[in-house]
């Protein structure tokens, strides 16, 4: 994400692009959160949080040690309550996104082989189909069920409209792309590296017809990428200058210089925090909340639709992680 500060967030009118965006005043705000606990077997000794429906289901994994040796299961955590899926093929096994039916997507792998992408679905997991050999992993899915990942670094698309079948789409350069996300209009998204030495990560999205196209760029020197889709809005960062907000067609509709994006839900909420470190906060509407100073994760951490977080809390004793949900009272 970005690194360098430009300006704190607040008022800021700024030429983008040849494009003049807007960044408002987001005043702070107090706010009293509470950390609730997630669910988690006394023996385990890492906890991953990787994504929400935006409703009340949370997935990931965590670690612990079984007969056999290290045992990675995912799960999924309807509020904070724990269901244990398992491995998927008696693999390690992590799930990285689930939408509102249930359907969950991840990967499995033993230690000696190639990731391999997996769904969660109908009580059992399902590997995805990909190309032979390939080391793939199922990164995103949308409310109707389609899915994409990476398969040997390519975008793949998994159309719930023709089971067992996949689809790489056109790549912009022969390289390997990051944070691939769809929405649910079916527009897929992603960072792809420029070719080794001639450049950053760009920021694309395909269309229907599968075909990409750049996302606008802040500044053409820099690289971006890609963190989320949502309600056709797609999230990420212009690296160095801060966090972009990016219109379904791929114009800029926001920038926030000097902003690390982790998180943004179906409302436009962001989950962010100054590059230059500082409390991370909630912003709805303009409005900045601080989380707490025990906010300091990690790991991957997501947003809920009515602006809770999940992810962890910090101990500044213990140095500890937990995973738990932050919610406001």
């Amino acid at each position: 994400m970005g690194n360098k500060l430009v300006g704190r967030l607040g008022a800021a009118l700024m030429i983008v692009a040849g494009v003049a965006v807007f960044a408002p005043v987001a005043a702070a705000e107090e706010a009293n959160w509470t950390a609730v606990a997630l669910e988690v077997p006394a023996d385990v000794f890492s906890v991953r949080v990787n994504g929400t429906d935006g409703v009340d289901k949370i997935v990931g994994s965590y670690d612990g040690f079984g007969e056999g040796g290290q045992i990675r299961p995912g799960v999924v955590w309807h509020g904070t309550a724990l269901t244990v899926l398992g491995e998927a093929f008696d693999d390690l096994t992590d799930l990285t996104a689930i939408n509102g039916g249930g359907v969950a997507v991840g990967s499995h792998a033993s230690i000696d082989e190639q990731s391999q992408a997996v769904k969660w679905t109908g009580g059992h997991y399902e590997d995805l189909p990909a190309p032979a050999g390939s080391a793939s992993v199922a990164t995103s899915v949308n409310e109707r069920g389609d899915i994409v990942g990476t398969a040997d670094g390519q975008v793949i698309l998994w159309p719930v409209s023709a089971p067992g079948t996949y689809r790489l789409l056109p790549m912009p350069y022969p390289t390997f792309a990051t944070g691939v996300s769809i929405g649910n209009g079916g527009t897929v998204a992603a960072g792809v590296l420029e070719p080794v030495g001639s450049g950053p990560n760009r920021a694309f999205r395909w269309d229907s017809a599968g075909q990409p196209h750049e996302l606008r760029r802040v500044e053409q020197n820099y690289g971006h990428s890609v963190l989320t889709i949502e309600n056709g809005t797609i999230a990420g960062s212009a690296n160095l200058l801060g966090a972009v907000i990016w219109k379904a067609g791929g114009k800029i509709q926001r920038f926030l210089p000097g902003i690390q994006l982790y998180g943004m839900n179906a409302n436009g909420d962001l989950l962010a925090r100054g590059d230059e470190g500082g409390s991370w906060f909630v912003e709805e509407n303009g409005v900045r909340t601080d989380l707490p100073t025990t906010f300091l994760p990690s790991y991957p951490t997501t947003l809920f639709t009515n602006g809770t977080v999940a992810g962890y809390s910090y101990d500044e004793t213990t140095f500890e992680q937990t995973a738990v949900v932050w919610q406001r009272t």
